[in-house]
């Protein structure tokens, strides 16, 4: 299996739109999974804006992975190029969304995307991809670390505010 990227085209939003709905549960942590389901409808409607935003502007990139045997996408990953860090105000490329097809794990399909993802961000002229993977998720993070070079900058934390007694 040989897994090749490109640049994402209209006729890839479905599938773009089909994947991230059923990864989205990836980004949501374990504390937080008792409250309001996730709204699919608004989940689509985000993507659909990002999509029209995608036509127009040069400060975002999608890009499809797809296994060149079958011709099946994989996996992809959009990220904004334009993107300011809170604390140091540098310019950076964020890595907004990555998804990629349970049938495709372990088969170098995120090492692929992120490889693509640094050479548009270089490109740009930028010295950092960065990108938010929820703490519960130890195989994205295992991934990112161990075997993307990724490194921990900062670290959220959360209070259940319902569990005070004061």
């Amino acid at each position: 299996m040989e897994i090749e990227i490109r640049k994402a085209g209209r006729e890839d939003y479905p599938f773009i739109t089909e994947l991230a709905s059923e990864s989205y549960s990836f980004g949501i942590p374990r504390q937080r999974m008792d409250g309001p389901p996730v709204q699919q409808g608004l989940l689509k409607e985000a993507l659909d804006d990002l999509f029209r935003y995608y036509e127009t502007e040069s400060d975002i990139d999608i890009i499809v992975a797809f296994d060149r045997d079958s011709g099946e996408r994989a996996g992809y990953i959009i990220v904004l190029t334009d993107n300011i860090d809170q604390m140091t105000g540098e310019r950076q490329a964020f890595i907004h969304d990555l998804a990629v097809k349970r049938k495709y794990w372990g088969k170098y399909v995120v090492h692929r995307l992120i490889e693509a993802a640094s050479l548009r961000g270089r490109e740009k002229g930028l010295r950092w991809l960065v990108g938010v993977v929820t703490g519960d998720n130890r195989r994205a993070l295992l991934t990112a670390v161990k075997a993307l070079d990724f490194r921990i900058e900062r670290f959220q934390v959360m209070k259940k505010l319902e569990d005070m007694d004061y």
